[in-house]
């Protein structure tokens, strides 16, 4: 069976920071005021400070020097390190350092192409306020929500899947792309994401055909959002188990246009991998709260045609909350 159910959020926004640190050796006049607009104050550096001061970190990839990613690493271990975020178009690049793929406290903010100050402030500010989780934070419309709890119940779901992306698109290739993006993330979700107490990964090494069940404080939810020229959905688990190098390095596939490397098929989802699942996007958003949550936002921006869509920016951020 697949249910409705509502899961509710955790407690209110927190208030944004009276200030953070902007770490960028020639900040855009538009990033600084958006950010003026999420924060009380924002302190600009050049470099990597010594330490921290418990105040957020905002820092540009380029403002890092040699052995900087490794002492960020460090900075970001400690027991009440705040939030940090690199803004990085490298954010999908496989030469981002190990440091950094490693660092399970550092959020990213990245993306194909340009982004406006403005839309890496917003991504920023949902961070800092605590305001990351749900598809209706990113959309106005109000989601349809529905569970899984096998993978029998994939085929109910992917169907209503198909139904929503039909009644708000237009498009077709548009559309069929939503629905794969849904198959494979709900996959991944079911297959990749359930973990023991010891933390292995209880289904990854089954095939795709395998039937498996969760138990029902585990089940799966996907919500579907629209909002004019806009199609979204969310896949939540309740585990917080992403593996942020695994999937960094599935996602450089596609760091410039027309480089590929599909995943062989038969491990996951449609085949296809996180790095269609990127290309097939707008904004793709990775919504993490460690051993707690795993959120995937996949966002369509329907307007024009699809070559229209297919030229424009894409957005890529992981969002790593306590």
């Amino acid at each position: 069976m697949v249910a409705t159910v509502s899961r509710a959020r955790g407690g209110g926004a927190a208030p944004p920071p009276a200030a953070c640190l902007l770490c960028a050796p020639a900040p855009s006049a538009e990033l600084l005021e958006a950010l003026r607009g999420e924060v009380h104050s924002v302190e600009l550096s050049a470099r990597l400070p010594e330490t921290l001061e418990g105040k957020p970190l905002v820092i540009d990839h380029d403002a890092l020097g040699p052995g900087d990613a490794a002492r960020l690493a460090r900075l970001l271990d400690a027991p009440h390190a705040p939030p940090a975020v690199l803004l990085s178009s490298r954010a999908l690049d496989s030469a981002l350092e190990p440091a950094l793929i490693d660092c399970p406290r550092l959020s990213l903010v990245g993306g194909r192409g340009a982004r406006t100050g403005r839309a890496v402030a917003t991504a920023v500010g949902r961070l800092l306020r605590e305001e990351v989780f749900g598809v209706d934070r990113r959309l106005a419309g109000a989601p349809e929500r529905c569970t899984l709890c096998a993978s029998h119940d994939r085929a109910p779901v992917l169907e209503s899947v198909d139904r929503f992306a039909r009644a708000h698109c237009s498009n077709p290739r548009l559309a069929a792309s939503f629905r794969l993006v849904a198959e494979e993330l709900i996959t991944n979700a079911l297959y990749n994401a359930p973990v023991g107490d010891d933390g292995t990964r209880r289904f990854q090494q089954l095939g795709r055909e395998h039937p498996i069940e969760l138990a029902p404080h585990e089940a799966i939810e996907v919500q579907l959002a629209f909002e004019p020229e806009r199609l979204g959905i969310a896949v939540i688990d309740p585990f917080g188990s992403v593996d942020r190098g695994r999937l960094l390095t599935s996602l450089a596939a596609c760091a410039l246009p027309g480089n590929r490397r599909p995943r062989p098929p038969g491990r996951g989802g449609a085949g296809l991998g996180m790095s269609f699942v990127f290309d097939a996007l707008s904004e793709l958003v990775v919504n993490l709260a460690p051993g707690r949550c795993t959120e995937v936002i996949g966002v369509i921006d329907l307007r024009g045609t699809f070559r229209d869509f297919a030229a424009r920016a894409k957005s890529f951020d992981l969002l790593v909350t306590r």
